[in-house]
């Protein structure tokens, strides 16, 4: 199993659960009243939402769990940190920490962040795209966490973009 826990906005639904030691999610406000629209609120439906929690398998078995958060950089850190990891051989960690571009979809410009390789920022150009440079590690570029498992044992990480902590017992 794959899991992403998000409060969604600010401190979530303002719930918490001391017994537990967490705060409930308001994911549910992305649904619409209105039941026209696709977000719907109706039985049997989930709110539209940016969370997706991954598992890759090896062998038919769980080799890797990982997910990513940051609204509509979500989707474009998973394939960079998945193809890092599954393409070229990269450690977790490595593939987490490694700068990140990300396209906006409001105006199609390419965020880059500043240590992006040159070759990379270059390539981005001479294709016409339009970049915008943001600093190293810009929290901007979503957030990503990842478990391997078997490496051996578990190798876990953590992104430098975010709070986060790799624990195990």
């Amino acid at each position: 199993m794959s899991l992403i826990q998000s409060n969604f906005l600010a401190f979530g639904s303002g719930v918490h659960v001391s017994e537990w030691g967490i705060n409930l999610n308001n994911r549910g406000s992305s649904f619409a009243l209105d039941a026209s629209r696709v977000n719907a609120l109706a039985p049997s439906k989930l709110p539209m939402h940016t969370l997706i929690p991954a598992m890759v398998l090896r062998n038919g078995r769980p080799d890797l769990v990982f997910g990513s958060m940051g609204g509509d950089a979500q989707a474009q850190v998973h394939a960079q940190v998945l193809s890092a990891i599954v393409d070229d051989g990269t450690d977790p960690q490595a593939a987490i920490d490694a700068p990140r571009w990300r396209v906006e979809p409001w105006d199609w410009r390419v965020r880059v962040e500043a240590d992006l390789d040159p070759a990379v920022v270059a390539g981005l150009e001479a294709r016409g795209h339009q970049l915008v440079e943001v600093v190293a590690r810009d929290v901007g570029m979503g957030h990503a966490h990842a478990i391997a498992i078997g490496r051996p044992g578990f190798a876990v990480a953590t992104d430098p973009r975010a709070e986060g902590a790799a624990v195990g017992s």
